[in-house]
C-alpha cells in the first residue's frame, strides 16, 4: 500500500539517540492518490506502531511534512508512519520519520536540504573547526511530566492554572512550556499560534486590543490579557494607550 511508498528505504537518523515521547516529527510522506493529499494545515490521523494520534500536517516542501501531533509517539529516525483521514479512516498515505524530534517551523531552503539527506542517509556535512561545546544532555522527561504536556497540548490557548512546579519546571527546561504570567504555563505550540494571530491582526488594522484578542480566540478577557501582558514583556509588542502595536517593522 501507500505506506510502504518508494522512495525512502534508505532513510535513517542522523545519529543515534535515546528514544523519547514528541508531539513533533519532520517526515518524508507518498500519497496513495494524488487526490489524497490533503491542505496543508489538515488535521489528519497519524499511526505509529501500536499508537495513533490526530495531528495537524504541515507542509515543509516536496514530500516534507512536519507532523504536529495531539497525542505524544516514540519515534525512531527510519520509522514508518501511516496517514489516515480521521473521519471515516481511510488510508490516504504513509511515509517516514526524517527527525523524530524537531522544533516546530515551516519550510525553508536549509531544512529542504537537511531532509533530503536525511531520506537518502547522507550524513551531516562538516560542521565549523571551531564548535561550542555540547551542552549536557537533558534528563529525559518522565512519564508525568509527558502527561501534563499531553493536557497542555490539548487545551491549547485555554491553558489550566498552574499545579506541579516540578513537572512545569522540567518541561520548561526542555522548551515543552513557557510561562503565561505568574500562575499559568502554555505549551510553546499554542503560544506561536496566538503570536502568529496577533502579528496578522496588527499588520492588517495597525493595532490589536484587548478585546480583539478575546474575540477572535474566543476566550476571556484573562487569557486574552496573559496573551498580551506576555508579548508585551517578551519585547513583541509595545502597549500604546488601548491597543498595542509591533515592536518590529511589519513584514511587506
Amino acid at each position: 500500500g501507500a505506506a510502504g511508498g518508494g522512495g525512502a528505504a534508505g532513510a535513517r537518523p542522523a545519529a543515534p539517540a535515546p528514544l523519547r515521547a514528541t508531539f513533533r516529527v519532520d517526515v518524508a510522506l507518498t500519497w496513495a492518490t494524488p487526490d489524497s493529499r490533503p491542505e496543508s494545515g489538515a488535521r489528519v490521523g497519524v499511526h505509529h506502531g501500536t499508537r495513533e494520534s490526530a495531528a495537524r500536517l504541515v507542509e515543509l516542501g516536496g514530500r516534507f511534512f512536519q507532523l504536529r501531533l495531539e497525542e505524544p509517539i516514540v519515534p525512531a529516525g527510519g520509522d514508518r508512519l501511516v496517514i489516515r483521514s480521521l473521519a471515516p479512516p481511510d488510508t490516504l498515505g504513509g511515509g517516514v520519520v526524517l527527525d523524530p524530534d524537531p522544533r516546530r517551523h515551516g519550510p525553508s531552503r536549509d531544512l529542504l536540504a537537511r531532509l533530503t539527506r536525511l531520506e537518502r542517509g547522507e550524513p551531516e556535512p562538516e560542521a565549523a573547526p571551531a564548535r561550542p561545546a555540547p551542552r549536557p544532555e537533558r534528563a529525559p522527561l518522565d512519564p508525568r511530566a509527558l502527561e501534563l504536556e499531553a493536557r497542555l497540548v490539548q487545551a491549547g490557548h485555554e491553558p489550566p492554572l498552574d499545579e506541579d512546579p516540578e513537572l512545569l519546571a522540567a518541561l520548561r527546561e526542555h522548551g515543552r512550556a513557557i510561562r503565561l504570567g505568574p500562575s499559568m504555563h502554555v505549551h510553546p505550540d499554542a503560544l506561536d499560534e496566538v503570536h502568529d494571530l496577533v502579528v496578522e491582526i496588527i499588520e492588517r488594522d495597525g493595532q490589536i486590543t484587548l478585546a480583539q484578542l478575546r474575540d477572535a480566540l474566543n476566550t476571556s478577557r484573562k487569557y486574552a490579557q496573559a496573551y498580551l501582558e506576555h508579548f508585551d514583556a517578551t519585547k513583541v509588542t509595545l502597549r500604546r494607550g488601548e491597543g498595542r502595536v509591533l515592536r518590529r517593522r511589519p513584514r511587506t
